[in-house]
């Protein structure tokens, strides 16, 4: 990192230099396309806990209905 100290008074500021690259930094279209990326797999995970959702629902779901056939077939014997 280029930077130069800048002496005001009894304080000495450290200063980044204008147009200098800072080590670590992010540019606006990085950072969006890291957001755009987290936001993708926020859906991704999403959608595959509604999926286990809907296949437990329908698990319980099967096993009330073979319930009520069970009791449906004792009622008309």
């Amino acid at each position: 990192m280029v930077s130069r100290y800048i002496k005001a008074g009894n304080t000495v500021y450290n200063a980044v230099k204008p147009l200098a690259k800072n080590l670590g930094a992010m540019s606006v279209k990085k950072a969006k396309e890291l957001a755009s990326k987290a936001k993708l797999e926020a859906a991704k995970f999403d959608l595959s806990q509604a999926k286990a959702n809907l296949v437990k629902t329908f698990k319980e779901s099967d096993k009330v209905l073979d319930k009520l056939k069970t009791t449906v077939k004792r009622r008309n014997r």
